[in-house]
């Protein structure tokens, strides 16, 4: 590393002070998902009231896996990014996916000898593990991997196209699976699809007035209870509702 790049990571880290609000949103998020699971453990007569307050509970918990893509976004898709890539993605490296090695190879260590058996951490990377827990750290260095790019062709985006493209992206999701559900299959390849859009939003979140704050807050009263009625009028449409819950 040349001396001004020293000077300029010094600093950069002089001048970045630590937001400690955002590291209690991640904290409440965290034990969100934990709640969120939990409720699943839990069996209710269907649409009593109890189904109405575990399911009424579960859509708005399942909310943390998006705000976790917020916050990503927020913190990454920044300009500093754009103009500095490599930079970036090995600060990425040594902060995301080296730490995922290495646990998620112990993790695998500690499970295959306390069943006995001999699997392929290779393998399990490549195959077993994108199903299970660990998709979030998949999404999350797909994300990472176009971050650069992102931020280069969102950086100068005033907020009204901002909220044109994220409006334009829920339709088209909200269409995709309208139509799913009709038995059409549109495919896959549609831009800002599923977690994505709350990487995106992040990027722009606070600088949202407050008149935008109020519509924000209401829509997502709307689709609370959208969700709620899909559910109760149309469950076998539901699958997935609420980890992918931007699509609906």
């Amino acid at each position: 590393m040349s001396e001004s790049n020293r000077i300029s990571d010094v600093l950069y880290m002089k001048n970045s002070n630590r937001q400690m609000q955002y590291d209690f949103v991640r904290s409440v998020a965290m034990l969100a998902v934990v709640l969120f699971h939990i409720l699943g453990h839990i069996s209710v007569e269907p649409f009593g009231m109890k189904w109405w307050i575990k399911t009424g509970l579960s859509l708005i918990l399942s909310t943390s896996n998006g705000m976790f893509f917020l916050l990503i976004g927020k913190f990454n898709l920044i300009e500093k990014n754009a103009s500095e890539p490599i930079r970036f993605y090995k600060k990425r490296t040594i902060s995301v996916i080296v730490p995922f090695l290495i646990c998620s190879g112990l993790c695998h260590l500690a499970e295959t000898y306390a069943l006995g058996a001999n699997g392929s951490y290779i393998h399990a990377l490549i195959q077993t593990f994108p199903s299970t827990h660990y998709w979030f750290v998949y999404e999350l260095i797909g994300l990472l991997f176009w971050t650069p790019l992102f931020a280069r062709a969102i950086k100068d985006i005033d907020m009204h196209n901002a909220l044109i493209l994220t409006a334009g992206a829920l339709i088209i999701q909200a269409c995709f699976v309208f139509c799913k559900n009709l038995g059409i299959y549109p495919g896959y390849e549609i831009p800002l699809m599923g977690w994505p859009v709350f990487y995106l939003v992040g990027s722009y979140a606070d600088r949202l007035t407050e008149k935008w704050r109020k519509r924000v807050i209401l829509a997502g009263g709307a689709a609370l209870v959208t969700s709620l009625g899909q559910l109760r009028l149309i469950p076998d449409a539901s699958q997935g509702l609420y980890d992918l819950s931007p699509r609906y």
